[in-house]
């Protein structure tokens, strides 16, 4: 499983936006998808009362059937953000805290586990600051050591936290005040489990039901053939992965990134969270996505943030990948708006792709700097 990491934050948010909403999202979208010669593109810019959407290319390279606001994609990890949703509506109800410690939900790994847990806290474990090891990438001492009897036990995620919290906690750099682990969340969906008495794969489906939206827990092309397929590229094209060919990805893996859903239903559930962040309540408190998005300096709990240039504006990203999707989600309440970038491939130069659409959407509809 692989996050990537972007720095471009600087350049993008630095430049003084007319909020004209002069371009039209789907020619800009048809524009990119042919200029990048990729798949398929499927984007929207989200304001407060309003979506815009832009969707161009194929499902599958080799079929030629055209996507649509309702084709799934993969987001990869930013299922973290949902899995950081999911916890803020239990502590709502009451049914947990932030500040809850591991081993007062799952108190059978008291002598288990590494002493360098003992008080690690759900906040911890969404805000990277457990000190698990990354898990991230599957040629890792930590990820080739994962017993291979976790996939066939009765509770995966509690055998995958009996492995990992045993790992001696990671050393961060001296100017790093997280470290990104996709361990987390799988111990931090355990942890909501145990507190809620059902499945993080229930409490998912739940969370979507009630917003009247759909989620599918795997890549698109599992659900259902005609579904969308991931591609990467062979030479100069991009060859369709079939479902078996998919990122191999255990179910406890879920919670941190194999969740797929349609650019639709993605952007109600983040317009959600920017009219959230922008003061208004809605089936959270406006507090709770603002402890989700800025709860801590530089990744809150499923969300990186930061400020906007050299002002006091913030924004919050996350981006995701497996190597045959690629994702890209950003909010700002100071400037009104969120930007949601699909792909149905990823390499560097879906990367650029991101960027710069990214980039030209926000200059034409994000509002002007204050």
């Amino acid at each position: 499983m692989r996050e990537e990491f972007i720095f471009v934050f600087c350049l993008l948010f630095g430049l003084q936006h007319s909020g004209a909403q002069n371009l039209n999202v789907q020619e800009v979208v048809e524009t990119f998808r042919t200029t990048y010669d990729v798949p398929a593109i499927a984007a929207s810019v989200i304001l407060e009362d309003t979506i815009y959407f832009g969707v161009s290319g194929y499902k599958s390279i080799d079929l030629k059937n055209s996507v649509d606001v309702n084709s799934k994609f993969h987001l990869g990890s930013n299922a973290k953000a949902i899995t950081a949703t999911i916890a803020a509506t239990l502590v709502e109800k009451g049914a947990i805290e932030w500040g809850t410690k591991l081993l007062e939900v799952i108190p059978e790994l008291r002598n288990e586990i590494h002493a360098g847990y003992s008080d690690t806290n759900l906040q911890d474990l969404l805000s990277n600051r457990s000190k698990m090891h990354a898990f991230e990438d599957d040629g890792s001492k930590e990820w080739r050591n994962i017993p291979k009897t976790i996939p066939t036990a009765n509770d995966q995620k509690l055998e995958f936290a009996r492995y990992a919290l045993q790992l001696k906690p990671v050393k961060w750099k001296k100017d790093k005040n997280h470290y990104y682990s996709n361990g987390g969340f799988i111990v931090a969906a355990l942890m909501l489990e145990r507190r809620s008495g059902l499945s993080w794969e229930t409490l998912s489906t739940e969370l979507f039901n009630n917003l009247g939206l759909k989620i599918y827990n795997g890549f698109p092309i599992q659900e259902k053939i005609g579904e969308t397929q991931g591609h990467k590229k062979k030479g100069k094209s991009y060859e369709a992965i079939g479902p078996e060919e998919e990122y191999p990805l255990d179910s406890y893996f879920t919670p941190a990134g194999n969740q797929s859903m349609n650019i639709a239903d993605l952007s109600k559930f983040i317009q959600l969270h920017l009219k959230g962040l922008m003061g208004t309540d809605n089936f959270l408190k406006s507090e709770s996505f603002h402890k989700m998005h800025f709860g801590a300096s530089d990744y809150a709990l499923g969300w990186y943030n930061g400020n906007i240039g050299d002002s006091q504006q913030r924004f919050s990203y996350h981006g995701g990948s497996l190597g045959t999707f690629s994702s890209a989600i950003i909010l700002s309440a100071d400037r009104k708006i969120a930007i949601v970038i699909l792909v149905n491939a990823d390499n560097k130069e879906v990367i650029t792709l991101k960027d710069e659409l990214r980039t030209k959407l926000w200059e034409a509809y994000g509002a002007k700097e204050q």
